[in-house]
């Protein structure tokens, strides 16, 4: 999942790519739609702008930095779902475009990143970046009273996603969903005669998410505890320079050339 400033940050670049391509259409190669014939145009407008999009991450960490591959096939997705009848076949053109031989760049970096999801994972991300989408103009700097009902849609947003059909199993989702409540919480509207209300303390966060959350973190403290005796168990043991010069060696006063005698002595 995308954090609320990654959304930010590819819808953003997003934006600036999906309406210039009226001059790529036509040079679109006619091989890749296959049988296809009901949605030509569109479909082939989604593989250019995934084309553009990826491109302006200019390389492989920068991508990865902002998780730009989530967004857009979380994008590509929704448009499956929303314009397509959920045809999962459509997907079999984008990765076919992907792997055309003018787009090797995108084809060896982000090809495996683009897939069809399953239906629960892409629900419980369609929420998250509704709300997301939701709270983008919450800081944005408008009239105070503007400013104070963007705050309030964002937050009765944030608490509505608890009450949709989303299953709460997910510790990546529910890390997400924390995260964006300290972010709201700590990007608070100041209080004026339009705003007389701390929405962030209307945020809501579910049990089941800060349950799963800790014991996600002590399986992760039991790791680190079972990993540190493994390594002392297989530590060799050097003495300290201080503790080496207290030993005496072979030839010394108190020791006889042919070392020391580990047997005892018995005195008659």
């Amino acid at each position: 999942y995308d954090s609320f400033e990654q959304y930010r940050h590819n819808h953003d670049v997003y934006v600036n790519v999906e309406n210039f391509l009226a001059n790529e259409l036509d040079s679109f190669p006619n091989d890749i739609l296959g049988e296809e014939t009901e949605n030509k145009s569109d479909i082939s407008k989604d593989c250019l702008r995934l084309k553009k999009y990826l491109i302006k991450f200019q390389n492989e960490d920068g991508c990865k930095k902002e998780n730009c591959c989530q967004y857009i096939n979380y994008l590509l997705n929704k448009a499956v779902r929303t314009y397509y009848k959920s045809n999962k076949s459509i997907f079999d053109i984008y990765i076919k475009y992907m792997n055309h031989e003018s787009n090797s760049m995108i084809k060896n970096s982000w090809l495996p990143e683009i897939n069809y999801m399953e239906i629960d994972k892409y629900n419980k991300i369609d929420k998250l970046y509704s709300v997301y989408k939701n709270c983008m103009f919450k800081n944005s700097k408008m009239h105070d009273s503007i400013s104070c009902h963007y705050a309030k849609l964002c937050a009765n947003s944030y608490n509505n996603i608890m009450y949709l059909n989303v299953k709460l199993d997910d510790t990546k989702f529910c890390k997400k969903l924390k995260e964006l409540k300290v972010f709201l919480e700590e990007n608070e509207p100041p209080l004026t005669s339009y705003c007389d209300l701390k929405h962030s303390v209307s945020l809501f966060y579910p049990y089941v998410c800060n349950d799963l959350l800790q014991k996600s973190e002590k399986i992760k403290e039991n790791m680190v505890t079972t990993n540190m005796g493994i390594e002392l168990q297989g530590t060799l043991v050097v003495p300290s320079v201080e503790q080496r010069q207290r030993i005496p060696e072979v030839g010394s006063p108190a020791v006889p050339e042919g070392g020391m005698d580990t047997e005892e002595t018995v005195t008659p």
